[in-house]
């Protein structure tokens, strides 16, 4: 089955970067009002959801019982949470060549929670779509509800809970209970614009105010903690508190390249030469962060059964899902000394210049345990892939200024892919790599046979170049910072994190 493209809305660090680089969906629980939400809410929201007959309207009502107030160290925990989407029956086209005549499966959902200036982003999963029969002419209806995972804050203040994307995981059945071939589909959704996400308020007094609920659990490192849903299943993780600051000027600076999810970070690392038994250190320069990312330019889902989401020996494959971003890396001049054919030192200045926006595509899945069902996982793999081109100047031999000329370089450009993982949406050990946490990348670059390199008197050194740079097997590994994010036209996790010593 073909992919399901669409657009990737929304806002990009905590709620927005977890749902569009993990799988989710975005709802919560109670009306939005000037003052806190009380008891059974129920809200309207208007999504465009990618079904592979195109990008079509759904409407989606949320409904669940959440406490007017909570207590510093209370957990909050919605209730009763069910959502009722109605998709347009122009888009069940595919379902029909199917000859799918039940649809049922399970929801994601995701919400952001925020006090003041930190905010977690809440992943929960699992939410049974309840068995529904697919209709000849009318709108297809699904009700999914479930257990969600409760929060803790560690302050008072108000908490707000903000609504985000969707993914529904679909089956389908065939008249005589048999399954569809395909039998999954998954399809992605995103809240309008223009639509207010707020959800729900819930206010939490000074802690030496009364309070009739229990003794609190503490959160001892402040800001806002994800616990468990009921069932003691565990949810995805949670993005760390953020705080708005100033962004160092350039931060939001893409070249013309437009953006509605702008980030800027820095990075460093380092990148062998191979034939020369050594490495240059990059990325090392002023304190302007180095890395700008567009993120989540598109969205690209893959049902389960494709190629792009295999199933395992342990689990089952659900759905994929790429979220393709655009960067740019400027990375300043770097000066590094060899041993040229193992004996005579040679020091020379390197500026690589980005030629082209790098791709970064952010792979995140959804597999199901064989054995539980329950059990849910949601790794994720990072792919980079840019092109550069690299000038050599000011070069000593020896101790000694040669002179190579203005133009000494690869005669084509260095092809650069980088790759990183996580075994969830959010990095848990420093190996780990996610684009909204940083963390290494690593990979392996060929540097093309050099031409434009001339002496002084003109002599031809493009030779001597290739064969004391040139070649394949040339490590690279590259370390990043957490990112600042511009939401709504503000700054946020501001100034970012200054990645000081790349991994090697």
């Amino acid at each position: 089955m073909s992919p399901v493209t669409g657009q990737a809305g929304g806002r990009p660090r905590g709620a927005l970067i977890a749902a569009a680089l993990g799988s989710a969906v975005a709802l919560a629980v109670t009306a939005v009002g000037a003052g806190p939400a009380v008891g059974a809410q129920a809200r309207e929201l208007a999504y465009t959801c990618a079904f592979p007959a195109g990008a079509w309207p759904v409407g989606v009502r949320v409904a669940a019982t959440v406490p007017d107030t909570a207590a510093v160290g209370e957990p909050i925990q919605p209730t009763d949470v069910t959502a009722t989407v109605t998709a347009p029956n122009a888009a069940l086209a595919d379902f029909a060549a199917l000859h799918a005549a039940t649809v049922a499966g399970t929801a994601e959902l995701t919400t952001e929670v925020s006090q003041g200036a930190d905010a977690a982003t809440v992943a929960w999963s699992g939410l049974d779509v309840l068995a529904a029969p697919v209709p000849d002419t009318d709108d297809l209806v699904l009700a999914a509800s479930g257990a969600v995972a409760p929060v803790t804050v560690s302050a008072p203040g108000d908490v707000t809970l903000t609504a985000g994307a969707l993914v529904l995981d679909l089956s389908m059945y065939q008249a005589d209970g048999s399954a569809t071939d395909p039998a999954g589909l998954s399809v992605a959704c995103r809240l309008d614009p223009g639509q207010d996400g707020r959800l729900a308020t819930i206010a939490v007094p000074d802690a030496d105010l009364p309070s009739t609920s229990g003794p609190p659990t503490s959160t001892p490192d402040g800001g806002i903690e994800v616990g468990p849903p009921p069932d003691g299943s565990s949810p995805p993780g949670a993005s760390r508190p953020r705080a708005g600051g100033e962004p160092p000027p350039g931060c939001f600076d893409f070249k013309n390249s437009p953006t509605a999810a702008p980030n800027c970070a820095y990075m460093a690392g380092y990148s062998n030469v191979a034939k020369l038994h050594g490495s240059v250190l990059l990325g090392v320069g002023p304190d302007e962060p180095n890395l700008h990312i567009s993120l989540g330019d598109r969205l690209v889902v893959y049902p389960a059964g494709s190629p792009e989401c295999p199933d395992t020996d342990e689990a089952f494959c659900r759905f994929a899902i790429d979220t393709i971003s655009s960067a740019t890396l400027d990375i300043p001049a770097a000066r590094a000394t060899f041993l040229a054919f193992g004996f005579m030192p040679v020091t020379a200045t390197m500026k690589l210049t980005e030629t082209a926006y790098a791709h970064v595509v952010s792979r995140s899945f959804r597999y199901q345990d064989r054995q539980d069902p329950t059990k849910n996982a949601f790794p994720l793999v990072v792919t980079s892939l840019g092109t550069m081109s690299a000038r050599i100047y000011d070069v000593a031999i020896n101790g000694i200024s040669f002179d190579v000329g203005p133009a000494c370089r690869p005669e084509d450009d260095l092809a650069v892919e980088l790759h990183g993982h996580s075994a969830t949406q959010s990095t848990r050990d420093p190996d780990e790599y996610t684009v909204p946490d940083g963390g290494p990348q690593d990979g392996m670059s060929t540097i093309p046979p050099f031409s434009g390199c001339r002496g002084v008197t003109g002599e031809n050194l493009d030779l001597l170049f290739t064969g004391m740079v040139s070649g394949p097997g040339n490590y690279v590994k590259m370390t990043q910072g957490a990112p600042c994010p511009q939401i709504g036209g503000q700054p946020t996790d501001c100034p970012p994190v200054k990645v000081l010593e790349p991994q090697r």
